[in-house]
């Protein structure tokens, strides 16, 4: 059975929170079998502009990548700091703004209106970053 992967373009903007976030996790990442095959280091951008970290996650299969994403114990609730999740699911928004998210990156239009409905349904407010860079 092929493998499941997360691939992952990080921006730390707070080394300490991203810490807890790192520490925290640690079980949910067991848990699933998570193994990293690349944790930063250095890189090389060839055009466009690139995160400063880079991060690629690798699980027994795409079921449980996707799982170990989706569960309670998860990567969302360890760290209230941002969601940059491609293609938000309305499930996740709602867990993001269930746990007090920090900051949302929006990748469309799309997804602009499909959070401020979301977050009206909760009677919360979405905190969104201007630079599409939490």
């Amino acid at each position: 059975m092929p493998k499941g992967y997360w691939i992952v373009h990080i921006e730390v903007r707070d080394p300490e929170i991203y810490q807890q976030y790192v520490k925290a996790n640690g079980a949910a990442f067991a848990k699933y079998g998570a193994r990293f095959l690349v944790r930063g280091g250095k890189h090389v951008v060839t055009r466009g502009k690139a995160a400063e970290r880079n991060v690629v996650i690798e699980f027994r299969d795409y079921e449980t990548a996707v799982a170990n994403q989706a569960s309670a114990d998860g990567a969302l609730r360890a760290a209230r700091h941002a969601v940059a999740i491609f293609g938000k699911s309305e499930a996740e928004m709602r867990e993001a703004l269930a746990v007090g998210i920090l900051c949302f990156n929006v990748e469309s239009e799309a997804e602009l209106s499909r959070l401020n409905r979301v977050a009206k349904e909760m009677n919360r407010t979405a905190p969104i970053s201007p630079s599409s860079k939490c």
